[in-house]
């Protein structure tokens, strides 16, 4: 017997040419920013801020091998995913990456998953998004593209959704064990730690709508707080975009903050992400790290889980329960 299983991204450019209509396509989705203007103007208004920012970021792309590292990590840790799962369930489970703004972009996916149910035979197929926390502005977009799509090319078995997946007992031990790991890179005993958890901002007005996000945030927060037993730890949000007022404090901030109190040793943990790329790679490891220590802080910054064994085992144990 047979499963199929589509991981769900927003996508990054693969190459210098595809920054800019990634980007195009990205700030496009009025799901996921609008500004609060026409499509047709917005449509004009993100032209010349893709091209801009295209421009500044493609160095940091150069940096990374000409491209985001995003879908080979998503790629490799699949094909664990789908070891890991057989030896946990007993089934075969096919895996499908789709994203919502690049290749393999959500609608292609969906064809050739379409294509192969029925010989196959799959009894479900699971929607599996790459985001631990809820939000109608990272799951709840990638759910409606695939929606929208499936309406052209339903796949002809059962769906299963996974909308969050924070608190799950072995990935907080996955994140728990880098903590710890960085930590002792450090030279330091966890005790004598200070936690900072970094997850990506969203506009307020989305929580203010009811939007699970910052609450599932601070819940997984504490949790591995408890779990790991720092000397303290606190919150903050990165990669703000645009005017409009989003989850505060931001990391830069933060770091100030915490200078100014006479922290010293710093372990970073990117809970909402559990893949590498600009945000981590550049954004984290570069630029925030760079502050900080310039603020006289010690940071190290908690691996991304990406790829590894005993993350591909904790996503395993999720899926044979659903």
């Amino acid at each position: 017997m047979k499963d199929a299983l589509v991981a769900f991204g927003m996508g990054g450019p693969d190459s210098i040419d595809s920054i800019k209509p990634f980007l195009v396509n990205m700030l496009n989705d009025r799901e996921i920013i609008n500004f609060g203007v026409g499509k047709t103007l917005q449509k004009l208004i993100v032209r010349g801020i893709a091209s801009d920012r295209a421009k500044v970021t493609a160095p940091f792309y150069e940096k990374m091998g000409g491209g985001s590292p995003q879908l080979r990590l998503t790629e490799a840790f699949l094909k664990k995913l789908s070891v890991k799962y057989a030896e946990k369930t007993g089934f075969i489970l096919d895996t499908y990456p789709a994203m919502c703004y690049w290749h393999p972009f959500v609608k292609d996916t969906l064809i050739k998953l379409s294509e192969q149910t029925r010989s196959r035979g799959y009894r479900k197929i699971i929607l599996f998004p790459m985001y631990p926390q809820y939000s109608r502005a990272t799951t709840g977009v990638c759910f409606s593209h695939f929606r929208k799509a499936l309406a052209h090319k339903p796949p002809y078995a059962p769906l299963v959704k996974i909308y969050d997946y924070h608190l799950h007992p072995p990935y907080l031990d996955v994140l728990a064990e880098r903590i710890r790991a960085a930590a002792l890179k450090m030279g330091e005993e966890i005790s004598g730690i200070h936690i900072l958890f970094s997850a990506h901002s969203l506009p307020q007005s989305v929580i203010d709508d009811g939007d699970p996000y910052a609450e599932q945030i601070q819940e997984q927060s504490l949790r591995l707080a408890e779990i790991v037993k720092p000397k303290s730890f606190s919150i903050a949000y990165q990669s703000k975009f645009g005017r409009k007022k989003w989850l505060t404090p931001s990391v830069n901030e933060e770091l100030v903050s915490l200078a100014g109190g006479g922290i010293k040793n710093v372990v970073l943990s990117a809970v909402s992400f559990i893949n590498d790329h600009i945000e981590t790679l550049i954004e984290l490891d570069e630029e925030l790290i760079g502050k900080g220590g310039k603020m006289g802080l010690n940071i190290i910054r908690a691996e991304t889980p990406n790829d590894a064994d005993d993350f591909a085992a904790a996503m395993a144990d999720l899926l044979s329960g659903i």
